[in-house]
């Protein structure tokens, strides 16, 4: 019985990058909603005072610098994993296979 071990691609590589771009899109909305939520927070505010406004605005600001930090620290993530998912993927397509044979006698 014959044996033929050899490395076997299933399908060819592919750049899977762009994978990213529609999380990427997602966040940047989110970051642009959060912003316009604490704009229009901040207008209806505008005209009262006093402690509690104060702490109210307080809260936001800080609230919103939060999410803005968060947001940029995932599109980086985005950036860095989907490399690394593109290689992942592109190494599970291929494998070391070895196929098995009966040779048959050829009479002349």
């Amino acid at each position: 019985m014959g044996q033929l071990y050899k490395f076997h691609e299933m399908e060819a590589d592919q750049d899977l990058r762009d994978k990213a771009a529609h999380f990427k899109y997602l966040l940047e909305q989110m970051s642009t909603l959060g912003r316009e939520m604490k704009n229009i927070i901040r207008q209806e505010l505008e005209h009262s005072s006093g402690e509690i406004i104060k702490e109210i605005n307080e809260a936001i600001l800080q609230h919103q610098m939060k999410n803005e930090a968060t947001i940029s620290e995932q599109l980086v993530a985005m950036d860095s994993a989907a490399p690394q998912y593109t290689h992942y993927i592109n190494n599970m397509n291929k494998q070391y296979v070895t196929l098995y044979y009966k040779e048959k006698e050829i009479q002349i």
